[in-house]
């Protein structure tokens, strides 16, 4: 066992807490086979048409 101070140790304890996410892990909601996936739209620049260059 590694023999530490009790203020390194309370140290390294508030250490460890800092680096735990805070946040609450994501949920995966999951979906029926038969349910859409989105289909993913090229995003298109107003005012811009194809073979015009500015």
């Amino acid at each position: 066992m590694i023999s530490m101070s009790d203020n390194t140790a309370k140290q390294l304890r508030a250490a460890l807490q800092r680096t735990q996410p805070t946040e609450p892990p994501v949920l995966i909601r999951l979906v029926q086979d038969s349910t859409p996936l989105p289909v993913l739209i090229q995003a298109r620049i107003p005012g811009q048409r194809r073979g015009e260059a500015r």
